[in-house]
């Protein structure tokens, strides 16, 4: 419904920059180096670097600058969406007069990170250079300018007329890990002080868990799947990775050669994920309550788990012998997070205790 024809479509200028950081978690979940070296997906990350970059005026001199319609066809119609709405600066499309939103800024943050760490997975340290620094440039615009310090929140709408506004837009920001460290509380807050659309709340259980807000996080992802439209395809993928990268925090490093594991459910419940496609084959994870994980692994070399634990520990073994190495750390909002890092061969099974 928003495509009518490749002269009338509606397009939301934060996608592209969505997709580049999207590629690196499939890189990182496969390792297939199309996602981060094909010719196809290279040339859309050149591009998307370059040419679409400077044709919507988004380089980080120009952004709070640019005008509010591009690009436009010759007889411009400011009441047809298909006009007004084709390179729209935010994924927000119920605020009108916007020629910046806080969700684009985090956007493309996100996607020049990726073309960073792509960089480096490719050797190339002079592409990761320049993408680390562009990265930064939007981050520090979105936090240096855009943090509202009166009322403790990020503004999340700039107008033509250079004014900042508030709506919606906050998720994204923490989505994309574009928040300075001590603004995440706050902005979760302010996420918690509103209710939200279903598209939004999708992101909720896999995003409060990893911030360390489990109650949270368990109570969005037990309501979405009967709350008005859940029938949206947001929701069930949104309630999957609550579960998988929420909830039992499997998830792999963004080079993708570690496969993080931590329980985050409350008690001492037994969960479990069997045959998860991982790289060339698949894992299975089970968390014995929060204290013991079992891992196996069915793919075709070594994995390099990090079993990781919530509180503080005495110790951990692995298997039946005291590991050589346990480290301490926290979570983003502070709690306590002990871990180990085991290698796991090929077929094998391989049990991580931890010692309270």
């Amino acid at each position: 419904m928003d495509y009518a024809s490749d002269d009338a479509f509606w397009y939301n200028l934060d996608a592209n920059f969505d997709v580049m950081q999207a590629c690196l978690k499939m890189y990182a979940w496969t390792g297939d180096e199309d996602y981060i070296a094909g010719e196809a997906f290279a040339e859309f990350y050149d591009r998307t670097a370059v040419d679409y970059v400077a044709r919507w005026m988004l380089e980080p001199e120009n952004v709070m600058r640019r005008p509010r319609h591009m690009n436009s066809p010759a007889e411009f119609d400011p009441a047809n969406s298909f006009h007004t709405c084709r390179g729209l600066a935010s994924y927000v499309e119920n605020f009108g007069g916007l020629t910046m939103s806080a969700d684009l800024l985090a956007a493309m943050y996100a996607g020049f990170a990726a073309r960073a760490d792509m960089a480096a997975l490719c050797g190339d340290a002079a592409a990761e250079a320049a993408a680390r620094r562009t990265a930064g440039e939007y981050r520090s615009i979105l936090n240096d300018e855009w943090w509202d310090a009166e009322n403790g929140r990020y503004h999340t709408f700039l107008s033509e007329d250079g004014s900042f506004h508030r709506g919606e837009g906050v998720p994204f920001i923490l989505w994309f890990g574009a928040a300075d460290g001590d603004r995440v509380d706050a902005a979760v807050r302010d996420i918690l002080a509103r209710e939200w659309n279903v598209e939004n709340m999708s992101a909720f259980p896999a995003l409060f868990y990893r911030l360390g807000y489990g109650g949270e996080a368990y109570s969005f992802l037990t309501r979405l799947p009967d709350v008005e439209r859940c029938e949206y395809p947001e929701v069930s993928y949104g309630v999957v990775e609550g579960v998988v990268s929420g909830a039992m925090g499997i998830e792999p490093s963004r080079d993708g050669r570690v496969l993080n594991t931590c329980s985050r459910m409350a008690g001492e419940v037994t969960t479990r994920i069997e045959n998860m496609p991982f790289r060339d084959g698949y894992v299975s994870v089970t968390h014995d309550g929060g204290s013991a994980t079992e891992l196996k692994n069915g793919t075709g070399g070594t994995i390099v788990w990090r079993a990781s634990f919530m509180g503080d520990c005495r110790g951990v073994k692995v298997g039946r012998r005291n590991a050589d190495e346990v480290s301490e750390g926290c979570d983003p909002r502070g709690n306590a997070v002990t871990s180990v890092t085991v290698e796991v061969p090929a077929g094998r099974t391989v049990r991580v205790e931890a010692e309270r």
